[in-house]
């Protein structure tokens, strides 16, 4: 039976890898990747053409008490009940992230002219019918159930807390609830980090609403395109800053590269073997990796090249975050449709060290959940194929250094 395609076959074999050869100088490898001008060019625009809650609701609110009103709101939708609208409202206390640099200011303070989608909802008309209730519900709640600010808290902490909780929910726009809970134990650590001071208060998250909020990120188009203001905002944050750091550590670094594992390891893999992109992507040819590699030197020469204008590469920074809105951007790249690719790249990198991947559990690229499978069929072959690139790249270097 045919191999379906953009799948390679159940097994592979060394026998049918290349006879890799030191290449005499880098001109006999082409370098020059012409672009795909039938391809989609994805721009920052596009993260802007969606309908958004109004998380600068934020800002526009004239009271002390008003914001308190928004969080009891938003933690309602982590410990006791799950609606649209309390949903929103995490959205946007988590837009109120307190800067780390300054505490009467927040993180994305002045950035939601810049941010912003052409349309936009106000959360308060959101649905609030009740669409999952905590496994503890009781009805009414009762006070033991409600995060309460009272007159002994300190007020500044107590909202810096709350917002600092509902930022780290974002990330569930890609990740599995249960992961999030595993990361909760770890956000007293950070948070002191940062602020240099404990959290106000815990927050016991229940498993009930948080499986329904993450339905709700993934499936409501409003709730998940408002992930978007967030990235476009992180991107105009200056690259050392510790409001750059916390946005990151919360969100941003669990957002970006959805699905591009073999992205991600071939970089990756190319850095720490030292050898240039056009050269790694040579010794990886193979017929079921070929439109991947394609796709590859697509990104590379068309977002990530050092020779584009400044404001061109500024322009399609959010390129990292288009799967999240849009499936078919770098399709071909997608781990499940090529993980022969990905599998071989994920046994490179466990094999030089050092090397971890987003996904990749215990931080060994191939403990990723959607390649551990076929590598575990596969795996005498992919370590074989494995050390000849690696031996490779280390003869090609020893060559080059010749050279100098």
């Amino acid at each position: 039976m045919a191999t379906p395609p953009n799948e390679p076959d159940d097994t592979v074999s060394a026998s049918r890898m290349p006879k890799l050869k030191i290449l005499k100088r880098y001109e006999d490898v082409s370098f020059r990747h012409e672009l795909n001008p039938n391809k989609v060019v994805w721009t920052n625009e596009m993260l802007k053409d969606r309908k958004v809650i109004n998380l600068d609701a934020w800002n526009q609110v004239g009271t002390f008490d008003e914001r308190i009103q928004i969080i009891r709101e938003a933690l309602t939708s982590l410990t006791i009940e799950v609606s649209f609208r309390s949903v929103g409202a995490l959205m946007v206390c988590a837009w109120g992230l307190v800067s780390c640099e300054n505490p009467n200011e927040s993180v994305f303070g002045g950035l939601w002219e810049s941010s912003k989608a052409r349309e936009l909802e106000e959360y308060t008309r959101l649905s609030d019918g009740i669409l999952c209730k905590s496994s503890r519900w009781r009805s009414p709640p009762d006070d033991k159930d409600l995060i309460l600010f009272t007159t002994t808290s300190n007020g500044v902490n107590w909202v810096r807390t709350a917002c600092f909780y509902c930022a780290a929910v974002l990330r569930l726009a890609t990740k599995e609830h249960d992961a999030l809970v595993k990361a909760w134990s770890y956000l007293p650590e950070h948070y002191q980090s940062f602020y240099k001071t404990p959290l106000e208060f815990s927050l016991s998250l229940d498993h009930e609403c948080l499986k329904c909020l993450w339905r709700l990120l993934q499936k409501s188009t409003t709730i998940h395109n408002s992930v978007a203001p967030f990235l476009l905002a992180f991107q105009e944050l200056s690259g050392s800053s510790k409001n750059r750091a916390i946005c990151k550590t919360l969100f941003e670094s669990h957002l970006g590269f959805t699905g591009l594992h073999a992205y991600t390891l071939f970089i990756s893999n190319a850095s720490k073997l030292a050898v240039p992109h056009h050269v790694f992507r040579h010794v990886l040819r193979h017929h079921a990796a070929e439109e991947g590699l394609e796709t590859i030197m697509e990104i590379l020469k068309r977002y990530e090249d050092p020779c584009l204008d400044e404001g061109d590469r500024k322009s399609k920074c959010t390129w990292i975050y288009s799967r999240i809105f849009d499936s078919d951007m770098f399709g071909s790249l997608q781990t499940k449709r090529c993980v022969f690719l990905a599998a071989l790249l994920a046994v490179i990198a466990d094999t030089i060290g050092g090397t971890s991947s987003s996904g990749g559990g215990s931080g060994q690229a191939s403990n990723i959940k959607q390649l551990q499978g076929y590598i575990r069929n596969n795996q005498d072959d992919l370590h074989l194929w494995a050390g000849r690139i690696i031996a490779f790249c280390k003869e090609f270097n020893e060559k080059e250094s010749t050279k100098k």
